[in-house]
């Protein structure tokens, strides 16, 4: 124990026996008598003559330390601690024990949560490059005639890109059914053959080279179509508009004369529009023209070998010649 507890716990325990030698002593003695018998006569409180300790209020308090006091044991109100009288003079009286065993460890607490994290630190310099690789082998030498098969092969894949984005196009934006919208289409060199067409709008089309035999393009409209080359052959072309169509043209730079002429042989274009057709050299052997119209159409040339002609309007056309 700490002596600030120590203390005041002996003085209750000298007190208490005091009060016991007080009720026991029948002579009527005073234990706070002014004179204990040291010849000081300074009247110190005498707590027990058993135990030879007094108490006093302060060390001011203390008696002379002789041979009268020697031993005595006092207790220092103001210090809560004890002196005695020794050989040489008062002596503070350490009443406390020998330090006990240390007590078991208390359990760790709980851990505390995690603080937030640092900022980031610069960043590092570079590191310094590494060492250059190895120089590679030589590449084999080119050869000619496989870069010329490359090309050629290159060359032919780009047509036949081009072809297909304009079967593309054709696949999208015409539709080759009866009353379909084809308006200035590219179906040159399509074979066409038998598909009806009936009511078709292909004006401005390119027919270059396109085979439409036995194709029902009735009621079509076919107004400047380009067509050299193109074959008609049994086609139904009633009521069809053929107005300014190209089946043939004179072409010196692009074509060396004439581009080539169309077959309509044995087409029936019975009311077919033909005015201003260019059907030079056309072939329209066994056609059937009757009722056509052929106002100011070209037909030089044009081979009409038994076509029917009965009624059709051929005013101010080209004859054949």
């Amino acid at each position: 124990m700490r002596k600030e507890v120590l203390a005041p716990l002996i003085v209750l325990l000298m007190l208490a026996s005091m009060g016991g030698y007080v009720i026991m002593n029948n002579d009527g003695t005073e234990p706070n008598d002014t004179d204990n018998g040291d010849g000081t006569g300074e009247g110190n409180n005498l707590i027990g003559d058993e135990w030879d300790v007094y108490y006093v209020d302060t060390g001011d308090d203390l008696p002379a330390c002789g041979s009268s006091t020697l031993g005595r044991l006092y207790y220092i109100a103001s210090t809560s601690g004890f002196e005695t009288c020794t050989s040489s003079g008062w002596a503070f009286v350490d009443l406390a024990g020998p330090p006990g065993n240390d007590g078991n460890n208390g359990a760790d607490g709980v851990n505390g949560t995690n603080g937030q994290e640092g900022a980031d630190g610069p960043a590092g310099t570079n590191g310094s490059d590494g060492l250059n690789g190895t120089d590679g082998a030589d590449g084999q030498d080119v050869d000619p005639t496989l870069v010329a098969q490359l090309q050629a092969d290159n060359a032919a894949l780009l047509d036949t890109v081009a072809s297909l984005e304009s079967d593309l196009v054709n696949a999208t934006t015409c539709q080759l059914v009866p009353w379909g919208i084809c308006m200035n289409a590219n179906l040159s060199f399509m074979d066409l053959s038998g598909i009806d067409l009936t009511g078709i709008d292909l004006r401005g089309a390119n027919l270059q080279n396109t085979t439409l035999d036995n194709a029902t393009l009735t009621g079509a409209d076919l107004t400047s179509i380009v067509a050299f080359n193109a074959t008609f052959r049994d086609t139904g072309l009633n009521e069809t508009l053929l107005k300014y169509a190209e089946f043939n043209r004179y072409d010196g730079a692009n074509c060396g004369g004439y581009c080539g002429s169309v077959n309509l042989s044995g087409a029936d274009l019975q009311y077919a529009d033909l005015t201003n057709a260019d059907l030079q050299y056309a072939d329209l052997t066994d056609a059937d023209l009757r009722y056509a119209y052929l106002t100011d159409a070209a037909l030089r040339y044009a081979d009409l070998t038994n076509a029917d002609l009965y009624s059709a309007d051929l005013t101010t056309s080209t004859p054949p010649t």
